[in-house]
């Protein structure tokens, strides 16, 4: 009987070292065959045949302003293009001028090139040339301009509720700012820079009635020396906190003359760092660029029409440096008044002709 046990396992040991042998012969095979079929599966799909109007045959086409101003815009959207394209599939050109000859040939070099099915801007000067030029466009392209609003039969806008944000920098400047003098520095003095002014002044006055807002513009999103000069004007009537939407220009601030006391919200679009930076916007073109890029691809991107996106849905946000607790309490209050306020504040020439604020007044103390 004892026999019998010793030989049965030792039967037993035969056989377990067979099949450990026999699944060591068959691992590479069975590695190959796991290989073949991986490489199947992908060319599967990589040689199906492509529908009409797929994503994978889709161009697009984004005009890039490089004078600094969109630098923070820019570096977003191709974030944006990269990680959509590595979604979808589809290709894309970044076309970039020097000036703004440049820029204005790129797009029409663009409209004019048929295999671009998107094209798209997020500067000013682009926007606006995309805008002119829209009415050239036929068949299946599709025009839009991020930042800018415009309309037309072959152009969608999405724009940013710029009023709401202004509102609360202008209520944070009016609370950090020891002499109640603040100001708003735009660069052009058009109709885009309405939301941005009278949302700044709004949000001053409502924290403080006796506020004093000054508004001054560049005339150009280039000009540092200006701003420089802007600023040491402002300071010597009293003005202790900036509001810089005026892109490049904003480097004046860092003029050895200059009040190293002087507080600067920096607007987005530019990036830039300086002592006297007590709070930035930032606004999530990313975010927007790649919802207009899905809307694109899936034909469900609408010609003439506005997509809007604000401060309540989470496009903008505002950093404000870390011992900047008063601000930061502003900020938690005054988004609870968006429903009273900012609903009034104008983005139109047509607006702003009705808007009564009982608040909002400006002066502009400029040397011109």
């Amino acid at each position: 009987m004892q026999l019998k046990k010793l030989l049965a396992e030792r039967r037993r040991r035969i056989s377990a070292l067979l099949r450990r042998d026999l699944m060591d012969k068959r691992k590479p095979v069975i590695a190959c065959i796991l290989l073949v079929s991986i490489i199947c599966m992908f060319a599967t799909v990589a040689c199906r045949p492509i529908k009409e109007g797929e994503a994978v045959k889709a161009t697009i086409a984004y005009i890039k302003d490089p004078d600094g101003l969109e630098s923070g815009y820019s570096s977003q959207v191709l974030i944006a293009l990269s990680m959509m394209r590595h979604d979808h599939g589809f290709e894309y050109d970044v076309l970039e001028g020097g000036n703004t000859a440049q820029i204005k040939g790129n797009v029409e070099s663009a409209i004019n090139n048929s295999s671009y099915r998107l094209v798209f801007a997020t500067s000013y000067i682009a926007n606006a040339e995309l805008a002119k030029r829209s009415r050239e466009v036929g068949g299946t392209k599709k025009i839009s301009t991020i930042g800018f609003e415009a309309s037309g039969e072959n152009i969608a806008s999405f724009t940013f509720r710029n009023e709401e944000i202004s509102f609360l920098v202008g209520a944070m400047s009016a609370t950090i700012s020891k002499t109640g003098h603040v100001a708003y520095i735009g660069a052009f003095d058009d109709s885009s820079s309405i939301p941005f002014r009278v949302g700044f002044a709004a949000g001053a006055k409502t924290v403080n009635p006796r506020a004093v807002v000054y508004e001054e513009f560049l005339q150009s999103y280039v000009n540092p020396a200006k701003m420089s000069e802007t600023v040491a004007i402002l300071e010597k009537s009293g003005c202790d906190v900036v509001f810089a939407n005026c892109g490049a220009s904003v480097l004046g601030v860092d003029n050895e003359k200059l009040s190293p006391g002087l507080k600067v919200v920096l607007a987005s679009g530019f990036d830039f760092e300086s002592p006297k930076i007590v709070a930035r916007i930032n606004t999530d073109v990313q975010s927007v660029v790649s919802d207009m890029i899905e809307m694109f691809l899936n034909d469900e991107l609408a010609a003439d029409n506005d997509y809007s996106y604000g401060y309540v849905n989470g496009i903008f946000t505002i950093s404000v440096r870390e011992n900047m607790d008063n601000a930061v309490r502003t900020l938690e209050r005054y988004k609870q008044v968006f429903a009273e306020y900012v609903p009034e504040i104008p983005r139109t020439e047509e607006e702003l002709e009705e808007f009564d604020f009982e608040y909002w007044s400006t002066v502009t103390v400029s040397s011109d």
